[in-house]
């Protein structure tokens, strides 16, 4: 039987929403990290985020060209909002150890992407076209936050 040729499994080994993030050398540093939730008062509006993400090359696949996909969708209705791309290429100079991964941090910034509707959202994230991950979030109204119920105090404490 033939061998057919399988590509090395590039992998997503990390997707976050915060606040902002930021690569030195090879370092990703996040801040404000973990959010479902973004609160606006009026709309349309920013959304004031960043994707944080981490490639994860095998020996095989460190100096293939490689593409980050982050798909924007309205949840309610499947509409693409917007899409943005990440290409990367590492070059020959690297000297890893035998069986060394090489980890890839990148930002998306999405600081400028608006919404003009409350509700679910998804960034749907892709490396070289194939499907890595979601990150699911709400856009919601301030009033819409649920406070601590707190007992009122009696007279007598």
């Amino acid at each position: 039987m033939p061998q057919t040729a399988t590509l090395p499994r590039v992998e997503l080994k990390a997707a976050i929403l915060c606040d902002a993030a930021s690569v030195r050398e090879g370092l990703l540093h996040v801040l404000g990290g973990g959010i479902t939730r973004i609160w606006r008062q009026d709309l349309p509006a920013a959304l004031g985020v960043a994707l944080a993400v981490i490639v994860d090359l095998p020996p095989e696949a460190v100096f293939e060209p490689h593409e980050v996909t982050v798909a924007f969708v309205r949840d309610d209705d499947d509409m693409q909002l917007s899409e943005i791309k990440g290409a990367f290429h590492i070059g020959p100079e690297l000297r890893l150890e035998p069986g060394e991964h090489q980890l890839v941090p990148m930002v998306f910034d999405l600081h400028g992407a608006v919404v003009d509707q409350y509700g679910a959202f998804t960034f749907h994230i892709a490396i070289d076209f194939l499907p890595a991950t979601s990150l699911r979030f709400w856009v919601l109204h301030p009033e819409e936050q649920l406070l601590p119920l707190i007992p009122p105090l009696s007279p007598d404490s």
